[in-house]
C-alpha cells in the first residue's frame, strides 16, 4: 500500500505538470497561428490595396465621362435629330459602363451601388429631356435642355457618386 501511494506521489504531479503544459503549449501555438494568418491577411491587404485604388480611380473616371456635359463635349450632334443623338448618348454610357463592370469586384456593395445609380440617373436624365422633344428636332436641342435640367439641379448623379467614392477610398487610407 505505501508502495502505491509513493507511486501516486510522484506520476500525480508529473501528470499534472504534463497537462498544464500542453495546455499552455496549446494556447501558444494556437496564438501563434492566429498572428500568422493576421499577417498573412494584412500582407494580402497591402497587395491588394494598388488594385483596388486603380479601380476607384477607373470608377472616378467612368463618373467623369458619363457626366452629360462632358459626353456632351466630346460628342458632337453634328447634323443629327434627338433620336439618334439621344441613341448615340446611351450607347456611350452603356458601353462605358460595361467596360468598368469587372470594377465591382474591388469596391464595397454599397460604391457599386451608387455606381449603378449614377449612371441609371444619367440615363433617366437624357431620355426624359428626349421625351420633351420631337425625335426629329435637331441634336443641339436635346444638349441644350439636357444641360439646363443639370443646371437647375444642385449636384449630378455622377457628383453625388464621385463623393461617395472619395469618401471610401479616404476611409481604406
Amino acid at each position: 500500500m505505501e508502495v502505491g501511494l509513493e507511486v501516486i506521489r510522484y506520476i500525480l504531479p508529473a501528470l499534472i505538470m504534463l497537462v498544464v503544459t500542453y495546455i499552455m503549449l496549446s494556447m501558444f501555438m494556437g496564438n501563434e497561428e492566429k498572428k500568422r494568418m493576421y499577417d498573412i491577411k494584412k500582407e494580402g491587404r497591402r497587395n491588394a490595396m494598388p488594385i483596388r485604388l486603380q479601380a476607384y480611380e477607373r470608377l472616378a473616371l467612368f463618373l467623369e465621362r458619363i457626366q452629360p456635359a462632358n459626353m456632351m463635349v466630346r460628342i458632337k450632334a453634328h447634323q443629327m435629330n434627338v433620336a439618334g443623338y439621344q441613341a448615340i448618348l446611351l450607347q456611350t454610357i452603356r458601353n462605358e459602363y460595361e467596360y468598368n463592370l469587372s470594377q465591382q469586384i474591388y469596391v464595397s456593395n454599397d460604391t457599386w451601388k451608387m455606381i449603378k445609380a449614377a449612371k441609371d440617373s444619367t440615363v433617366s436624365l437624357i431620355n426624359q429631356a428626349a421625351k420633351k422633344l420631337n425625335p426629329d428636332q435637331n441634336a443641339e436641342d436635346l444638349r441644350e435642355l439636357v444641360l439646363q435640367i443639370l443646371a437647375a439641379k444642385e449636384r449630378t448623379p455622377s457628383d453625388r457618386a464621385l463623393d461617395f467614392l472619395k469618401n471610401e477610398v479616404m476611409a481604406e487610407l
